[in-house]
């Protein structure tokens, strides 16, 4: 059932914007304890964070999300001229909870900043809801809805009444939904189950998002003991439905549960963004992005006008926002560096550049899609913020009972089942196959194979390099020839390795006394690090690794094994990154 909008229609006078983002919070009900974590009449707060965007706000109805774990939420919509807008909260269904909500709107500079709220507010007209009035003109808007404090969580919705004649035209109305679900489709009491558990890991202060991904987190919930007591419950009560109930726990486990982890997981990286919520991420295992190649920028390098354009846009993410040009741009980061990164979207066949730079010991800068100015994410503080660009269809987890979508084919599953969707068309590029000697000598959906170890290489999809990480933390036994292994399971890339580079971070008193090796599924080992150098950390980054032939299986476990020669202490080993560039065999 719609909600009933709490407040009167536009046919009640406006009150100026400076009126209302000035009133008073009242007392029902805020007690010691639940002030706001950040300053309500800080002007830029609540522009600082980053909400999760539903998309377009549709005006006369009841734009209804839930205020939890993620608690900024925002809407957008646009103005052709001069318009009467009036916004507010309320309860998302006729007898809903009350929520204490803030609502801000926004105005979209000329240089595409959102900048300090046009209108705020609180408490309005003796309620917890929130209610803001703008007589505008042309434009884009965003309205952000958040809790007052971090304990504030339920369910509310944000409606809004435009008049004039710049408002939005009213949307055609949606079909109504199918009543019955598709064939397959997970049964919503386990649905209930894998979610709560999915919501419940996020919210527990031991849960490390740095290691595992949310679709990672939903694939592990997809799990017949989180699900078995929801079956069971299903199973025993009157009218339980036989396609489910008719098979064993195990046989269940296999058919209907795949359909949920896939049906759940897709979800999750519908809404996902591809480089991660924090900068470091892009160079992690579970986004979709090749790193291409990596450059340091300093002033005088050469640049072409896009890239120019888009250094001066990356240094404004510091405080230094009014940087005009590039050599502006390079005087006030540190050092007079920054670091470009160029990045393929194997999800969706889409490049960028990542322009990286320090301002006062902090991470900054943004992401571009090639050839634009326009951020597809912000780089503040090492977070990514206003992320535009969701997982693509591409190199999604596949397997038997976990389906690629029309159109593309499960690639690289090895004896576990499980590999990556692709499509059945080749690279569109020009000089696919052609010679190279690094990366930036082929286009830009494209990597240089086989020529990290000096030989000459092939331009190759970039889909065929993959990064694989662990953090095994694992104690590495001393003076014993059994040593220690850490196993990297590599799934989706073509049929053999071409390029083998090793990241390991070991801690030991003397790194002398070890051996390190790499084995690929084949058995083949490759020689990491031989004690050849004293200290007592071994930190290796893109170390190339020799001793494989090139005509031997990639997908399957990769082992890294280190064994400590010498009595008298004891290591661990911390991280082990593995990137492994591939072809067709």
């Amino acid at each position: 059932m719609t909600a009933r909008p709490l407040w009167p229609t536009l046919s009640t006078p406006l009150v100026l914007v400076s009126l209302l983002a000035c009133a008073a919070p009242t007392d029902l009900e805020k007690g010691p304890g639940d002030e706001a974590e950040i300053d309500l009449d800080e002007p830029s707060a609540d522009s600082l964070r980053s909400p999760l965007l539903h998309g377009e706000l549709v005006f006369g109805a009841a734009n209804a999300a839930r205020i939890g774990p993620q608690r900024y939420h925002a809407w957008e919509f646009s103005l052709t001229g001069d318009a009467e807008v009036v916004l507010w909260t309320g309860p998302a269904a006729e007898d809903g909870p009350i929520v204490d909500t803030v609502l801000a709107l926004y105005r979209r500079r000329p240089n595409r900043q959102w900048g300090a709220a046009i209108a705020r507010n609180d408490d309005h007209g003796g309620t917890l809801w929130s209610r803001v009035e703008v007589v505008d003109g042309a434009g884009e808007y965003r309205a952000i809805v958040r809790g007052y404090s971090v304990r504030t969580e339920g369910p509310f919705a944000l409606f809004g009444a435009c008049e004039g004649p710049g408002c939005p035209s009213s949307p055609e109305p949606e079909p109504e939904p199918e009543p019955e679900p598709e064939p397959g489709a997970c049964h919503p009491a386990f649905v209930e189950a894998i979610r709560g558990c999915h919501a419940d890991w996020l919210a527990d202060p031991d849960f490390d998002p740095w290691t595992t991904s949310g679709a990672e987190l939903m694939a592990q919930c997809a799990d017949v003991e989180v699900v078995a007591p929801a079956w069971d419950a299903l199973c025993l009560s009157p009218g339980a439905p036989t396609a489910i109930c008719g098979e064993d726990l195990e046989a269940f486990a296999s058919d209907h549960l795949a359909s949920c982890r896939h049906e759940l997981v897709g979800e999750v990286l519908d809404g996902t963004c591809i480089f991660g919520t924090h900068y470091r991420q892009i160079f992690g295992a579970e986004v979709p992005l090749v790193v291409r190649w990596q450059r340091t920028l300093r002033a005088g390098d050469t640049l072409d006008a896009s890239e120019r354009a888009q250094v001066i846009r990356a240094v404004r993410e510091t405080a230094y926002d009014d940087v005009a040009t590039v050599e502006e741009a390079f005087g006030v980061v540190d050092e007079g560096v920054i670091h470009q990164t160029s990045l393929w979207d194997a999800s969706g066949r889409r490049a960028f550049l990542a322009y990286e730079l320090g301002a006062g010991d902090n991470s900054f800068g943004a992401i571009f899609p090639l050839g634009s100015a326009a951020p597809a994410a912000r780089i503040v503080d090492g977070d990514l913020y206003d992320c535009a660009v969701t997982w693509g269809p591409e190199r999604r987890r596949c397997a038997e009972r976990e389906p690629c979508a029309e159109g593309l084919f499960c690639n690289g599953a090895d004896g576990a089942g499980v590999g990556r969707c692709l499509a059945r068309a080749a690279a569109d590029a020009s000089d696919l196959g052609a010679t190279c000697a690094a990366d930036d000598e082929c286009s830009e959906s494209l990597v240089c194979a086989g020529a990290s170890l000096g030989h000459e290489g092939l331009c190759n999809p970039a889909w065929m390099r993959g990064r694989f990480v662990s953090e095994p933390d694992l104690a590495i036994p001393d003076a014993n020839a059994a040593g220690a292994s850490a196993t990297l399971r590599v799934q989706g890339l073509a049929t053999v390795s071409t390029d083998v580079r090793v990241d390991l971070f070991i801690v030991h008193p003397r790194i002398s006394d070890l051996r390190v090796v790499l084995r690929n599924p084949e058995g083949t080992e490759g020689v990491v690090f031989e004690g050849d150098r004293s200290g007592s950390e071994l930190f290796l980054r893109g170390v190339p690794v020799r001793g494989f032939p090139g005509d031997e299986r990639v997908n399957g476990d990769w082992t890294l094994h280190v064994t400590d020669a010498v009595r008298g202490s004891v290591g661990v080993i911390r991280s082990v990154g593995l990137e492994l560039t591939s072809r067709w065999d």
